[in-house]
């Protein structure tokens, strides 16, 4: 009955034979589906548990008893958002979307737990009687439900390409996710110089963004519409934010997040040495 049993079988196994395990755990603490005792026992026996966000420590695995450290939840590849590739994205995007308007962005699932929805309203507020902006929504058709709203466009999958030159061509990104165990999307916004607009209920999210400095955090449509006005009426705001949110997004990258987690396992594996050698008379 557990969705991931791997890591609860060889934490079990591995312990019992006194080899320390590290876990990284795909872990949604909002999500009342993730909490399964077999795993709070699996994160109590491992040597160490690495978390993100950072409040996902003090608030879940501190309080379970797990022994953890904080790490970051994702990267980027910083090479990957070069300038010199930047036109031939943005042409592939432009060759799906043909509209002139600014656009406002949702990347990721259309499945129903990512709330588009919300963003769609927003966008419909926005307009009114108008038509200022569009919304672009990108990624797989998990709920099959068809996108008909006004001056709305859904694009399916696109290759990596077209979402990145998207994602450079956005007025900014809009995420109404409640449960992530990262936030890489916003990662890859402010990566490609564009502002966020990110669901204060989701950790992950409110981890990274700080509302008013590199995006804004919000949790209504009548919120998200307030922030794509500020976007709309003050470009050097949303080039202010973008820029803010890339120094955060450097410290994320994949040679940082290798360090730290490198330096992580060497301690468990010291722990095995110190443990075998004891075991020789040597320690």
């Amino acid at each position: 009955g557990v969705p991931f049993s791997t890591p609860v079988l060889v934490t079990d196994i591995a312990t019992r034979q006194g080899v320390p395990v590290v876990l990284l755990p795909h872990f949604h603490m909002e999500d009342r589906y993730y909490h399964w005792r077999r795993y709070y026992d699996m994160f109590r026996r491992a040597h160490c548990v690495i978390a993100a966000p950072a409040q996902a420590k003090s608030m879940f695995f501190d309080v379970v008893g797990a022994t953890s450290v904080l790490a970051p939840g994702g990267g980027v590849e910083l090479r990957e958002y070069d300038a010199n590739d930047l036109p031939a994205r943005q042409q592939a995007f432009r060759a799906r979307h043909a509209g002139t308007k600014p656009f406002v962005l949702v990347l990721g699932r259309k499945a129903a737990g990512k709330n588009y929805q919300m963003a769609i309203d927003a966008v419909l507020a926005v307009n009114g009687d108008d038509h200022r902006v569009d919304l672009v929504l990108i990624g797989p058709d998990d709920d099959g439900v068809a996108v008909t709203a006004p001056h709305t466009y859904y694009y399916g999958a696109q290759s990596r390409d077209a979402v990145l030159g998207a994602l450079s061509l956005a007025l900014c990104l809009v995420n109404m996710s409640e449960s992530e165990s990262f936030g890489i999307v916003l990662l890859e916004a402010w990566m490609s110089g564009r502002p966020v607009v990110a669901q204060r209920k989701c950790m992950a999210f409110a981890d990274l963004v700080t509302s008013g400095e590199n995006g804004f955090l919000v949790e209504s449509g009548a919120e998200i519409a307030h922030a794509i006005e500020c976007y709309l009426s003050d470009e050097a705001l949303a080039v202010r934010h973008a820029e803010q949110g890339r120094a955060i997004a450097e410290q994320h990258s994949w040679a940082h997040v290798a360090g730290r987690i490198e330096s992580i396992l060497l301690d468990a594996a010291r722990l095995t040495f110190t443990r075998v050698e004891a075991s020789r008379g040597n320690v």
